[in-house]
């Protein structure tokens, strides 16, 4: 056993206290870089916080713990931004269809926004009802153009008709053209 005034134990005593000192900086330090990371992380500057805690030295189990808690913090907050993004753009674009006449550019519109969220509920239903308006709209054209066809032809047939000078053939053509127009 050492006596307290003896030389080694003194000496002892001022490498625990030496050792006790250098622990309780080095826990400050701790504390401090972690404040720092903890307000840099909170402000979104998640780059850093995660280079603070990296290069910390020595290493130390409450910085590896919170660099493990960062660095997924930061994952999580790009996860989410990039949802914001995306529902950001999609919104634009279902505003963007909505504003447009033609059902033609609402639809590339939607399908573009369809690439972002294939499973997106309100472009699915958006770009089915423009699809059928459309759909609807070409087949109204159709039959616009069938119609005036069929005029075209009746119009050509009472004409012909008009300089036909046999009687028998002038109804015959006429009749022809009723069936055109039927």
């Amino acid at each position: 056993s050492l006596a307290p005034e003896a030389p080694d134990a003194r000496a002892l005593q001022r490498r625990i206290q030496h050792a006790i000192a250098e622990r309780e900086a080095l826990e400050r330090r701790v504390d401090q870089v972690l404040r720092d990371a903890d307000s840099a992380a909170a402000a979104g500057r998640f780059d850093d916080a995660i280079a603070a805690l990296r290069e910390f030295r020595p290493g130390h189990s409450r910085v590896t713990a919170a660099l493990a808690q960062v660095t997924q913090a930061e994952r999580l907050h790009r996860e989410r931004e990039a949802v914001r993004l995306r529902e950001e753009r999609i919104a634009t674009a279902l505003a963007a269809a909505a504003s447009l006449s033609s059902h033609d550019e609402a639809i590339a519109r939607l399908r573009d926004a369809q690439t972002l969220d294939p499973n997106h509920a309100h472009v699915r239903d958006a770009l089915a009802a423009r699809e059928r308006a459309a759909a609807r709209e070409r087949e109204e054209a159709r039959l616009v153009q069938e119609r005036q066809e069929r005029q075209r032809l009746v119009d050509a047939a009472i004409a012909r008709a008009k300089k036909t000078p046999a009687h028998d053939a002038a109804i015959d053509i006429l009749k022809d053209a009723r069936r055109i127009d039927s």
